[in-house]
């Protein structure tokens, strides 16, 4: 920051417009850091984090979120603070001798500063700052492997519980490989660690407290190792499930989703039972959600204390919010399943205009043929179901939960662009057969089952999904797109 303020001086003016100077300010953008940020992305041991003793790399990276959150006219000193801290973990990443290699143990704090600048890059939706973290989360991981901490052999000398080090990486590569619709870095295989503990045990602040919260950690999940989960889910007690738990079982879909999708767009024969599988694993997973959801407002809402005492508004609050982010993954991992959302919103579904365009048009023809085939079948209206699942997540969001300053979850964002995208592909692809004006039989009100099972028409609460009220459709995604 210091570097970035002697070339500019946006430093020194931001802390002389705020009241307290230096240690105010950096006070209120670590407050900000752990109230809005943390509790989505517990990289940091917020315990014992120090703003003087810790890595310079990671109170950086803390500092430059908060006063990201806190402050939205310092943007250009934060991204440029951000630029710097990615230049030097590509350097250093890149580096055939870089230090982290020399010693495994002590470089975690770097690790979760780097894995902090991916997790900024992507909550900002600039595509120049996702690309760059792109490159340095596949680099992270490259590293992580290089230096034995995907190992159960190196997990005994690890100290901090939560294992973010493994954990986060994994969620990171999968969530962003699931918006861009490529295959993850990082595979479920290389897990070859224990269960994260508790959120609560990860956060306690005070050895006292932190005495009272050790017995009440689940012991059944100490001994299952990550990859074995994600094979044998059910080898987990089932009062030992916490969220992340689903949140990390859904992510290890994602290969055989991608794999699905990818034979299928290459016309190849696609294995028997596949999509039945894939089918069945994605309701179990939504079954197990909705199971711990319901135990997350008594038996489960221990294990979401931060640095509160007892249970609390806002334990509640960050419960539903780690709901909310797996709710959302399980419907765009959904919609992948029964769509290609990368074909969908480029396929104009356009009259054609002009001789020109008519001779050029071919391919563009047979792939429209072939969206309105997807449109009319039961995988079109699948598709569509995820899409108004997401919306109707994301409205109940908004009005039950007080906003978390600037930060916007990147899986909120991006599922809402998709499935927005989807939905208008599906309304263009259907105009013929589904509108008011041309259907007889359209006030013929189905359930969402049996819509899904044989087309007709759908109320989904006071609104038809008819392509009358498209356009209204399209607001509802509109007004729920997070402003950032």
């Amino acid at each position: 920051m210091n570097a970035v303020n002697a070339s500019n001086g946006a430093l020194n003016e931001l802390i002389e417009n705020s009241c307290g100077g230096l240690s105010a300010w950096s006070t209120a953008c670590i407050d900000a850091y752990l109230e809005y940020f943390h509790p989505h992305w517990p990289v940091i041991h917020s315990p014992t984090f120090d703003l003087d003793s810790d890595n310079l790399m990671l109170s950086a990276s803390v500092i430059m979120i908060g006063c990201w959150l806190e402050y939205p006219k310092a943007d250009e000193l934060v991204i440029a603070v951000h630029e710097k801290l990615v230049d030097n973990f590509l350097r250093e990443l890149c580096n055939p001798g870089a230090s982290l290699k020399q010693d495994s143990f002590g470089q975690i704090e770097d690790y979760e500063s780097m894995l902090l600048n991916v997790i900024f890059a992507y909550s900002s939706h600039r595509e120049d700052l996702v690309a760059r973290a792109t490159i340095l989360l596949s680099l992270i991981i490259t590293a992580l492997r290089q230096n034995g901490l995907l190992s159960s052999e190196m997990e005994a000398g690890r100290e901090k519980a939560y294992k973010p080090d493994v954990f986060l990486p994994f969620v990171l590569s999968t969530r962003e490989k699931r918006t861009s619709g490529q295959c993850q870095h990082l595979q479920i295989e290389e897990l070859d660690v224990s269960l994260p503990s508790t959120f609560s045990l990860w956060n306690t602040h005070g050895l006292d407290e932190f005495y009272k919260r050790h017995p009440q950690e689940p012991t059944t999940r100490v001994g299952i190792r990550l990859f074995n989960f994600l094979r044998h889910p059910e080898l987990l007690d089932p009062l030992a499930w916490l969220v992340e738990d689903v949140h990390i079982g859904i992510c290890g879909m994602h290969w055989a989703v991608w794999r699905y999708n990818r034979t299928r767009q290459n016309g190849e024969v696609i294995e028997p039972n596949s999509k039945d599988q894939l089918e069945k694993q994605l309701d179990f997973w939504k079954v197990q959600l909705d199971r711990v959801a319901g135990l997350c407002d008594n038996v489960l809402l221990k294990f979401y204390l931060g640095s509160e005492r007892k249970e609390s508004p806002s334990t509640l609050t960050r419960v539903h919010s780690l709901i909310h982010d797996t709710t959302l993954l399980y419907n765009i991992t959904g919609l992948y399943l029964y769509s290609d959302v990368h074909v969908l919103p480029r396929s104009a579904l356009n009259p054609v205009e002009s001789a020109a365009e008519i001779r050029a048009s071919t391919y563009s023809q047979e792939k429209n043929a072939q969206i309105r085939q997807w449109a009319l079948s039961i995988d079109g209206r699948k598709a569509v179901s995820f899409c108004i699942a997401v919306l109707e997540a994301q409205e109940k969001s908004l009005t039950r939960d007080k906003p978390g300053g600037r930060y916007v979850e990147p899986i909120a964002y991006a599922a809402l662009l998709k499935c927005g995208a989807v939905l208008s592909a599906w309304f263009k692809a259907t105009k013929e057969f589904n509108s008011c004006r041309r259907a007889p039989n359209h006030t013929k009100l189905l359930s969402l089952e049996d819509w899904i099972n044989s087309g007709g028409s759908l109320a989904v609460g006071d609104d038809l999904l008819c392509t009358c009220r498209a356009d209204a459709w399209t607001r509802r995604f509109t007004v729920s797109l997070p402003t950032i």
